[in-house]
C-alpha cells in the first residue's frame, strides 16, 4: 500500500494546478488558506472536501464513478457533499463487515459506523486506504481524479498496473498461466516442464510459452530452483469500455467453448419479465455475488484448481444504447 498522507498531498497539488493557494480558497469559499494546510500535511481534507476540491476544479466525479463499477444512489452522484460521500462508501463497502475494516485502519467499529451513516467523516488518506480494502483499486479511483502518472507516490504502482492491463490485452491467457504456476500440482513437479501448463489450460504449448515470456519480461513472475514462482500478482481491472469488453468477450467464449466438453462444467439461463426496480436489484445481486466470491478467494489457502466463474444479465428486449 503507498503513503496515502503523501498521495492526498500530491492531489491537492495537482488539482489546484496554475492556481495560486489564495486563488483555490477563494474558489472554494474557504475563510482560511486550507491549500497551505492540506498541501503541506498540517491536516487533510474529509473526503467530501477533497471532492469539493474536485468538483470547482473541473473535475465531474459523480459522471465518472459509474465507470468504476458503482451502482450509485442520487445522493453519491453529489460526493462532495457529506451525504454524497457517505453513499458512495455505503455502496463500496458492499457486504465487508466494519470490524475487519476498523482492524485495518486502526480505528473502532464504531467510527467506520459513523462514517457509513454520514454521521461524521474519515480523511482522505483514511479513504484511499478504504478503498484499497474493499476493491484493490485505489489507484484506479485516484484516475477518476487526476492522472496517477502525476503523483510521485503512486506512480510506480500505477505503471506496474498499466503494464499488467497491456499485458491482458496483448495476451489474455496471460493471467490463467500465471495462476497456473501457483497450483499445488505444478509446484509438486520440482522442475518446470514446457507444455505442462498449456495441458493443464487446454491451450497451444506457443501460448504457454508466450505468456511465461512476457510474464518473466514484465517482472511478475521469477524462474527459482527449476520452477516459475509470483513475484506479485497484481489485481488488473481493465479502465477502458473497449478493453474490458474485449477480454469480458474472450472469457465468456472460454466459458462456452469449455461447457460444451466439460462434464462437471455448471451453469445455466433464466429468461423471465421484471419491473425496472427488480432489474436494478438483480443486478446488485449479481455485484454482490461476485464480491462474494472474491472474498472467499482471498480467504482460501489451498491451491488446488483453477476457476473461471462467468455470470452475464442484460436486457433483451432494448438496443444497449438504451439501457
Amino acid at each position: 500500500m503507498f503513503d496515502t498522507e503523501a498521495t492526498t498531498r500530491e492531489l491537492v497539488r495537482v488539482l489546484r494546478g496554475d492556481r495560486s493557494q489564495e486563488a483555490l480558497r477563494r474558489r472554494l469559499r474557504y475563510g482560511s488558506n486550507v491549500a497551505y494546510h492540506w498541501e503541506a500535511g498540517r491536516r487533510y481534507p474529509t473526503v467530501a472536501g477533497l471532492f469539493w476540491l474536485a468538483h470547482r476544479t473541473g473535475v465531474e466525479l459523480g459522471e465518472k464513478l459509474p465507470t468504476f463499477g458503482l451502482a450509485l444512489s442520487e445522493a453519491a452522484l453529489e460526493p462532495w457533499t457529506v451525504e454524497g460521500a457517505a453513499a458512495l462508501m455505503q455502496d463500496l463497502q458492499a457486504n465487508h463487515a466494519h470490524a475487519e475494516l476498523a482492524e485495518y485502519l486502526g480505528v473502532s467499529r464504531h467510527s467506520v459506523g459513523r462514517w457509513l451513516r454520514g454521521e461524521s467523516e474519515p480523511r482522505f488518506p483514511q479513504f484511499l486506504a478504504m478503498v484499497e480494502f474493499w476493491t484493490a483499486r485505489s489507484t484506479d479511483f485516484l484516475a477518476l481524479l487526476c492522472d496517477p502518472a502525476e503523483l510521485p507516490s503512486v506512480a510506480p504502482l500505477w505503471e506496474r498496473r498499466e503494464r499488467a492491463r497491456s499485458r491482458v490485452r496483448d495476451q489474455p491467457w496471460s493471467p490463467a498461466v500465471e495462476l497456473a504456476i501457483e497450483l499445488e500440482r505444478y509446484r509438486a513437479l520440482g522442475t518446470h516442464e514446457t507444455g505442462w501448463i498449456a495441458r493443464q489450460l487446454g491451450i497451444e504449448v506457443e501460448t504457454e510459452v508466450a505468456c511465461l515470456e512476457l510474464l518473466v519480461d514484465a517482472g511478475d513472475i521469477v524462474l527459482r530452483d527449476g520452477l516459475y514462482e509470483p513475484v506479485r500478482v497484481p489485481r488488473v481491472n481493465l479502465q477502458g469500455s473497449e478493453d474490458r469488453l474485449r477480454v469480458r468477450r474472450f472469457w465468456s467464449q472460454v466459458a462456452v467453448d469449455r461447457a460444451e466438453d466439460t462434464p462437471n462444467c455448471r451453469g445455466g439461463w433464466n429468461l423471465f419479465t421484471v419491473s425496472e426496480e427488480e432489474y436494478g436489484a438483480i443486478k446488485r445481486l449479481q455485484r454482490d455475488y461476485y464480491r462474494a466470491v472474491r472474498n472467499l478467494v482471498a480467504e482460501s489457502t489451498s491451491d488446488e484448481v483453477l476457476v473461471l466463474a462467468t455470470m452475464q444479465v442484460q436486457i433483451l428486449d432494448r438496443s444497449a444504447d438504451s439501457e
